[in-house]
């Protein structure tokens, strides 16, 4: 039983992984398209190609500067503006758009995710540049004031409990499980040896004091 559960997880996790890098799993995966292919952009697909999520296929990317715009990023094509978006939203399957644009430009950021409303995706924004120097555990909330979670206490909230049941259920049916191996080997000592069944000895430490 113990040994039986961890295999079959372990066998439908393989499974799914498997699903994922076929043609078929295709249909399970995330399309995502990226506004900005500037240094924030190439930085985020460069991570995201390199990356083992084969559930997250890079439809395009999208950029509204007039000037310095490449022609494609590690070889996605640049397919234009947010405008184009719109429209290429309406002809190919697109379930993400990521923003990767620079943070302190907050009217752009904003119009951006105005102007996204139109379209029934989920819009995020990237966090990568933060990513280089903090590890971004998630968002939480102090009040009313967001927040990025750095560093998460170890066994927090219900995660403590959870280790605390783990350990006496485990505990439990090893108990269980290795009671009677553990008599069978107390009552062959029993028989091999007058003495106890259990050692004990008292020891002498000598200390500074």
């Amino acid at each position: 039983m113990i040994v039986t559960v961890p295999i079959l997880l372990l066998i439908g996790r393989g499974f799914l992984h498997a699903l994922v890098a076929t043609d078929r799993g295709r249909s399970l995966a995330r399309s995502v398209v990226i506004i900005g292919a500037g240094d924030e952009g190439q930085r985020l697909i460069a991570k995201l190609l390199d990356g083992q999520d084969n559930t997250v296929i890079i439809r395009g990317v999208f950029d509204d500067r007039k000037s310095r715009v490449p022609s494609a990023v590690y070889g996605l094509a640049v397919r234009g503006t947010t405008d184009d978006l719109l429209d290429f939203a309406g002809q190919s399957p697109v379930d993400e758009v990521i923003i990767a644009l620079p943070l302190h430009a907050e009217y752009r950021l904003r119009s951006l995710c105005d102007k996204l409303k139109a379209l029934a995706v989920d819009v995020r924004l990237s966090l990568e540049p933060l990513a280089e120097s903090f590890r971004v555990r998630g968002m939480g909330y102090v009040g009313d004031i967001p927040v990025l979670n750095v560093v998460n206490r170890p066994l927090k909230n219900w995660c403590g409990f959870a280790k605390i049941l783990e350990d006496k259920v485990l505990g439990a049916l090893l108990l269980v499980f290795l009671g009677p191996l553990l008599a069978l080997i107390a009552i062959l000592i029993k028989i091999d040896s007058k003495g106890p069944v259990f050692f004990f000895k008292n020891v002498l430490v000598l200390t500074t004091k």
